[in-house]
């Protein structure tokens, strides 16, 4: 029986409901993987997450522990990624924007400052230190397969404003937002950080479908969750078939 097992901060409980209801449609929708469950890495028993020792930091003994039963031939994560809601919905400074490397067709604010990409990347690296460290620590643990799920892009500014609930309920300021154009941007650079490290240390990277994004890159209507920030359950499900289809590949290989 083909297993895996989940890590993962908030954006965990979206895959985590996505696969139970992949569980509920029935046994077709979940070959080869039968078996799954994924663990919240804000529980008091992960916390913290990484342990230090003489030759550098490890993962929690109780991580470690999760990640040898019944012994799973897959691991999944979903470390971080709010880091660039963090830095888009912040309250700005100095009104910026900048060009994005992958697509510099993108429009730019006439009235912002240009920033160059370098500053957005070592800003956000600054903020994902610590995750990107965790996912280090569980390259070192194993040898299986591990794939990494790309955090949800960001939700469409008028989603925001109408569930605002969660990390940002007492500090939205309608009135200065950064647009959803330079919102995209943003949640770019990170994907791009996390696909580097993950193409250095031997993960899959499973990148977020275009069915999952609107005209303007945002999340779907469809796919978002009640707050300001977090996916619902079809993002979830989504991105475990994906993860699946990658990972039983690299299993097979």
């Amino acid at each position: 029986m083909a297993s895996f097992v989940g890590f993962g901060h908030s954006h965990v409980v979206a895959l985590a409901k996505g696969w139970y209801a992949l569980q509920a449609k029935g046994p077709s929708f979940l070959a080869p993987f039968v078996d799954g469950r994924f663990h919240y890495l804000h529980d008091p028993c992960f916390v913290p997450a990484l342990s230090p020792g003489p030759e550098g930091a490890s993962l929690n003994a109780a991580i470690i522990a999760k990640l040898g039963e019944k012994d799973p031939q897959g691991i999944l994560l979903s470390i971080g990624g709010n880091e660039h809601n963090v830095l888009g919905l912040a309250r700005f400074q100095q009104r910026y924007d900048f060009i994005l490397s992958e697509n510099p067709a993108l429009a730019l604010d006439p009235d912002a400052e240009i920033y160059p990409e370098a500053t957005i990347r070592e800003t956000l690296w600054e903020a994902m230190a610590d995750g990107l460290f965790l996912l280090q620590a569980f390259r070192d643990a194993t040898d299986k397969p591990i794939a990494l799920i790309e955090p949800p892009p960001p939700l469409p500014l008028r989603q925001v404003l109408l569930h605002p609930q969660g990390i940002f309920d007492k500090s939205i300021d309608p009135g200065n937002l950064a647009p959803d154009c330079l919102r995209y941007k943003i949640w770019r650079v990170q994907a791009g950080l996390y696909r580097e490290l993950c193409h250095k240390i031997g993960f899959i990277y499973i990148d977020t479908p275009l069915e999952m994004m609107d005209s303007n890159g945002m999340l779907v209507e469809a796919a978002c969750g009640r707050d300001a920030t977090h996916a619902n359950e079809l993002f979830g499900q989504t991105m475990i078939e994906k993860a699946i289809g990658l990972v039983s590949g690299a299993i097979a290989a």
